[in-house]
């Protein structure tokens, strides 16, 4: 794995270089999204526990712009609980950025529209900071699994929940507003209209 920090004349080295690197980051390297991971592999009871990590490919290149650029790849999968059941969630993770890597705040004037541009702090650059921002960025408000046959509880409730005439039925269909008509009187406002 790269150093906890990468220092802007050690970015600017590896880019003159066009320097790649490829990595494996572990799950409990990305504090920031720990909460969004499934409580039971965070307690460790999954049996696919150890099959959660990155695989990071990261390119660096300088390209005469007076800064260096990042083009990096991150591929895995993450633990993640279904919104939907609250079961472990394997979520896909296939993801590509790009970005500009400057030294001060004056230098994001000079960055090109293609890149996204993260500026170092005095410690220098997080190649580790950098995915997660674009984990955080590109996973969903509320992850599902894609086929809700894959939701056993959910299937298991919907199947055993009876129908008006009593028996079980395989999908619910919720119609709030079906007895409205009885609620409002349906029956005398077709008297009062029959009487005009």
């Amino acid at each position: 794995m790269l150093a906890d920090r990468i220092g802007i004349p050690q970015l600017r080295d590896m880019a003159g270089r066009s320097e790649r690197v490829v990595t494996v980051i572990e799950l409990v390297e990305l504090e920031r999204i720990a909460d969004l991971f499934n409580q039971e592999w965070v307690d460790g009871k999954s049996a696919n526990s150890g099959h959660y990590r990155l695989q990071v490919e990261a390119q660096f290149a300088d390209h005469g712009r007076g800064f260096p650029e990042l083009v990096c790849q991150v591929s895995g999968i993450l633990p993640l609980s279904c919104q939907r059941c609250l079961t472990l969630l394997d979520w896909d993770v296939a993801l590509e950025f790009r970005l500009a890597i400057v030294a001060t705040e004056s230098d994001l004037d000079h960055v090109t529209e293609r890149f996204d541009a993260v500026v170092a702090d005095e410690h220098g650059f997080s190649l580790v900071e950098a995915v997660t921002d674009e984990l955080l960025g590109s996973l969903p408000l509320a992850p599902t699994h894609n086929d809700r046959a894959q939701c056993a509880d959910v299937e298991e409730y919907i199947q055993a929940v009876p129908d008006d005439d009593g028996a079980a039925h395989k999908e619910q269909v919720n119609r709030p507003f079906s007895n409205l008509a009885t609620l409002v009187g349906r029956g005398s406002r077709t008297d009062d209209m029959d009487s005009n």
